[in-house]
């Protein structure tokens, strides 16, 4: 298992201890020195020595503050991360699918203008499910799964609380999640690497 550590913008250097980096675009858009921080250490400086800085850019959709489809994909074009999560809707299974469909192939547009090695190789594709229900959610996970641009799929400390337990405002993340992960051991259905989008309860 690998960690993030997510600080005050204030005290971004605390990014260092955690084994990867989370970058937020609407912060990389609203503050100029964050936007930096990130983009130095794609470049190989302001990390920590002789390690690897691997750098997932999200979407901003569950602190509200989406960005749009183009933004989030100049901002894969400048900060180059190693993978982005595709925009999705709080609890809103076929917009998330609509707009995961439209990133990809806008994505797979701006290739054309980018290079030989085109954005979609340098960054891969990570899918967050959503749905009103648990059963919205799975149709969602499973559609994520059949994709063969989604590599990494997400699961979110809002959404899974809400479709296995109707619990809001940050309750019964872990326990929420440990069933969600359950069943889909239980189905045979984590085909993808996992990863949970915001701590839960610390144990």
């Amino acid at each position: 298992m690998m960690f993030y550590n997510i600080p005050p913008v204030k005290h971004l250097q605390l990014m260092h201890f955690g084994d990867r980096y989370f970058a937020l675009a609407h912060l990389c858009v609203t503050n100029p020195e964050y936007k930096k921080f990130f983009k130095n250490l794609s470049e190989g400086k302001g990390g920590v020595e002789d390690r690897y800085s691997f750098i997932t850019l999200d979407n901003g959709a569950a602190e509200h503050s989406l960005v749009s489809e183009n933004v989030l994909i100049d901002l894969v074009q400048e900060l180059c991360p190693d993978e982005v999560i595709a925009p999705d809707v709080l609890f809103d299974k076929k917009q998330t699918l609509a707009n995961l469909h439209s990133f990809i192939e806008h994505m797979q547009d701006r290739d054309q203008d980018y290079g030989p090695e085109g954005l979609l190789l340098g960054t891969d594709i990570f899918g967050c499910p959503q749905g009103a229900n648990k059963q919205e959610w799975l149709d969602c996970y499973k559609e994520m799964l059949d994709n063969p641009y989604v590599k990494v799929i997400g699961l979110s400390k809002i959404a899974v609380p809400k479709c296995w337990n109707d619990a809001t405002g940050d309750k019964m993340i872990a326990e929420s999640r440990n069933r969600c992960v359950a069943e889909l051991m239980e189905k045979d259905l984590i085909k993808k690497p996992l990863h949970l989008l915001g701590m839960g309860e610390h144990n």
